[in-house]
């Protein structure tokens, strides 16, 4: 068998047959390479009836019902021990492929050994059981490339990441305690230990945006368990690993390097409340400060922070910082014109990001939306 889709479900009796519909309809199925494993978390809800229909006439759709309720992680582990593919993929109940979406990914995999997973765009829609036609209804949504760095944003790999079967048993399996961030989680630890995965710049399904998805209900677990991530993978070993160095421990300056890198990745991530005031996610502003407590003189992170307070309308502040970094012995040519602009915008009151040269340091430049779940 060359691909296991693993199907959770628990109260989706609504979605699971077009689910199951979607998954036959797959091109890798007619050509015998997929097998579907359902995995009912003991819902309160008819999908059982319905699995067991669609599994009478169709040899290659495999059930199994727990007998209490378990977390979608458990339940996708329990798939990864059923499975008999060579790569494994969740199939969440109410998404849907694209006809040939598995066999495009599962063509990445066999082609490029070196690889250890692969991922795809996606529509979006916010109507249940929707068609994959094409519609004004429906947006694309690209995600970047892989950067491991990027995990501390957002879920770099989609909803759906092909991963090869034999992973689970160099790495481990995912988190069953966890209940929103266990896929973030497996895939640190997937960058953690060397592995890479390629970004398929093509769309492969279509993803319903709920408001009452697990991450949007459970917010505040959410927000604890990426909190964990967060103070887990920035510890120094694990977190020069994220950028590739697992030979040794880098030393601090190199350290403060790679947080304030990774904090300006957070530019991406802005947004702007109801005032038009910009808001960048919370970790910039750790990973800024982390940079800065091993390195002051880590031009990156003391620019940033500077245009920051800026725009918070700390102009004391952000001046003190700017002139400080303009009196730092080697400053290349380059850095002391940002600071004049910096110095020059601030001294005309502007208040705008556009308006200021934010410092990257060698950071990543993104591809794709940079907003997917």
């Amino acid at each position: 068998m060359l691909v296991s889709a693993v199907v959770s479900t628990y109260n989706a009796e609504r979605f699971i047959e077009g689910r199951l519909r979607n998954l036959l309809a797959q091109s890798l199925f007619r050509k015998g390479q997929l097998e579907i494993i359902v995995i009912d978390a003991a819902s309160q809800e008819g999908e059982s009836s319905i699995v067991r229909d669609f599994a009478l006439n169709n040899l290659g759709i495999r059930y199994y019902r727990c007998q209490t309720r378990e977390t979608v992680y458990a339940s996708w582990n329990r798939g990864v021990n059923l499975s008999r593919g060579q790569y494994f993929i969740n199939a969440n109940s109410d998404d849907l492929f694209v006809e040939d979406g598995l066999e495009r990914l599962v063509e990445v995999l066999e082609k490029r050994q070196e690889l250890g997973a692969v991922y795809g765009d996606w529509y979006y829609t916010v109507t249940e059981n929707d068609s994959l036609v094409p519609s004004a209804t429906k947006t694309l949504h690209r995600y970047p490339d892989f950067y491991s760095p990027l995990l501390f944003y957002l879920q770099v790999t989609s909803h759906a990441l092909m991963v090869r079967r034999e992973l689970f048993e160099k790495i481990g399996y995912f988190d069953d305690k966890m209940v929103v961030c266990g896929d973030r989680d497996w895939v640190f630890r997937f960058a953690v230990a060397g592995f890479t995965a390629f970004h398929l710049s093509q769309p492969i399904g279509l993803y319903l945006h709920r408001e009452d998805s697990l991450e949007r209900s459970q917010s505040a677990v959410a927000a604890q368990e990426f909190d964990r991530l967060l103070k887990l993978y920035t510890k120094p070993r694990e977190f020069a690993s994220l950028h590739g160095q697992r030979l040794e421990v880098p030393g601090n300056q190199e350290l403060a390097r790679l947080f304030a890198v990774t904090g300006a990745l957070g530019i991406h991530f802005a947004t702007r409340d109801k005032n038009g005031s910009l808001r960048l996610p919370q970790q910039t502003m750790i990973f800024f400060r982390r940079a800065l407590a091993m390195d002051p003189d880590n031009f990156t992170a003391a620019n940033n922070l500077a245009v920051l307070a800026a725009l918070q309308g700390k102009k004391d502040f952000a001046i003190e910082r700017l002139v400080r970094l303009s009196a730092l012995a080697g400053l290349s040519m380059e850095k002391k014109a940002q600071v004049r602009r910096n110095l020059a915008a601030l001294n005309h009151g502007c208040r705008d990001i556009d308006d200021f040269m934010w410092h990257s340091g060698d950071g990543q430049s993104l591809k794709g939306d940079q907003d997917g779940d």
